[in-house]
């Protein structure tokens, strides 16, 4: 074999291994990389975005009305920067207030249609089709992920009075474990504060940080929520990357005990 043989051999010798490596690359199932998935970022950006609401007055009224000065929440797409409405539709609501408590109705429209003004107005229209079907998550594990989260956290704001138990909150990793302990302990919280063997057992959680696996078929996302009246979950939801739809939601409701622990504090009438 010449020289140049040899050389060409080798060529496509180092060409092949460069192929073989990049087919490998997109291989299922396989981990999300090991960081937050945007975790940090995105909790920091809806808490910018929600905490500082205030609540329309017409809203604790029986049937009340939106006069369309109130939150947007198509704005939450700045922050959940991997999901979109589906094209020619926009995510909208209307308010539930049924005297011990209120919070909004998602719902989507196309983007040509007048929204509802009342809740009454909505549920005269029968066979809404539910919102997430037209909410679209990147076909990534930080798509995927934000997917989870939204659905999870979506209707929490404008929350009224027995609503206000719906407070899930997603854990980024130890920092937020730690940072939960304290405000549970903190002079302006009225509530309980954890036990001693409540914080060990939560300093104990493993694999604080959300993953995302995915195969051919479907992504399967796993990520550590907290709500003060229940304690710290392992939340699993499993998604089709055809149609997005939740398949499963892992053992019993989806979310598995790890710490229990409740506030104490009761939203009586």
């Amino acid at each position: 074999m010449t020289r140049e043989s040899l050389r060409n051999s080798g060529r496509v010798a180092i060409a092949y291994l460069i192929a073989l490596a990049l087919a490998c690359q997109t291989d299922f199932p396989a981990h999300a990389e090991t960081t937050d998935l945007g975790c940090r970022r995105l909790v920091a950006a809806v808490d910018h975005m929600r905490n500082d609401l205030v609540f329309p007055p017409q809203f604790s009224q029986a049937n009340p009305t939106k006069e369309g000065t109130e939150f947007d929440p198509n704005r939450y797409f700045e922050a959940f920067t991997h999901l979109r409405m589906r094209d020619g539709y926009v995510l909208d609501y209307v308010y539930h207030q049924d005297g011990v408590g209120g919070y909004p109705l998602l719902y989507a429209r196309p983007a040509n249609q007048p929204p509802y003004a009342r809740e009454s107005d909505y549920r005269a229209v029968p066979d809404h089709p539910d919102y997430l079907a037209f909410v679209v998550p990147q076909d990534s594990p930080e798509g995927y992920f934000e997917f989870v989260v939204f659905v999870m956290s979506a209707n929490q704001f404008y929350r009224d009075w027995h609503a206000e138990y719906n407070d899930w909150r997603v854990l980024c990793g130890a920092a937020d474990i730690e940072e939960t302990i304290q405000s549970l302990a903190g002079p302006d919280f009225a509530g309980r504060p954890m036990t001693a063997e409540q914080i060990r057992a939560a300093h104990a959680i493993e694999d604080p940080t959300p993953s995302v696996v995915m195969n051919d078929q479907t992504a399967t996302v796993t990520m550590l929520a907290f709500t003060k009246w229940g304690g710290f979950y392992r939340r699993t939801r499993t998604i089709s990357r055809e149609n997005h739809s939740i398949l499963d939601e892992g053992s019993g409701d989806g979310n598995t005990p790890l710490v229990d622990y409740d506030c104490g504090i009761a939203l009586k009438p």
